[in-house]
């Protein structure tokens, strides 16, 4: 057996003690963490979960360390979380979960993760194959979409991951979702089509894709 350095042995008496304190003396714990989770440090973060610290703890804006690590793209840190039972379809204050700043951020091997881990694909409100969408994450699309994801799933608003496609330019990412079967008739709540916010927004391009996709 390895013996435990002295340093260790400090920096979890350390850590024990800062649980025991009232609330508004973990401030700067959390900061160190919240440094930790940005710096993809793994070793630091397990650290403050073996000491007690949920996998579930949360920023002001509801974002959790999952999130965060879903978000920065630190598979490694994704994994140490879910080992600890971090909630995977928590949601923050504005209603993203791990899944979705996964997909909008491009993290292929994450959204996997979590997929796995029983994130849902399919929920009721802004989705990750919209945010995928949004960000034109042509290959996260696709894998969204081969793990059951509805191509015309709606956000709250009526939008449809076509519809935010194309309003961002994203003109490969509009012949991913029409090769999927996305319609491209659909109106949001104030009736705006996927080729209406392509027009608005100047991308002729793809104004001429949805006018060649077969209608519904």
């Amino acid at each position: 057996m390895n013996p435990v350095s002295p340093a260790r042995c400090l920096r979890v008496a350390l850590l024990a003690a800062w649980l025991m304190l009232p609330g508004a003396a973990h401030a700067g714990s959390y900061d160190e963490l919240f440094a930790a989770m940005r710096a993809g440090n793994t070793e630091a973060v397990s650290g403050f979960l073996r000491a007690g610290v949920s996998a579930d703890l949360a920023d002001n804006a509801g974002t959790t360390l999952l999130m965060m690590a879903a978000r920065e793209g630190r598979p490694e840190l994704v994994d140490v979380l879910l080992a600890a039972a971090a909630r995977v379809n928590a949601r923050n204050s504005v209603g993203d979960s791990a899944l979705m700043l996964a997909a909008l951020n491009g993290h292929g091997s994450i959204v996997r993760r979590l997929v796995h881990a029983g994130a849902q694909v399919n929920h009721e409100g802004w989705n990750a194959l919209i945010y995928a969408s949004a960000g034109g994450r042509d290959e996260i699309a696709k894998l969204l979409l081969a793990l059951g994801a509805r191509i015309d799933a709606r956000a709250p608003n009526g939008t449809t991951a076509l519809m935010m496609a194309a309003r961002g330019g994203h003109a490969s990412t509009v012949r991913v979702l029409l090769a999927a079967g996305a319609d491209a008739d659909l109106r949001n709540d104030d009736g705006a089509t996927a080729m209406a916010w392509a027009a608005k927004n100047g991308h002729e391009d793809i104004v001429l894709l949805l006018q060649a996709a077969p209608i519904k």
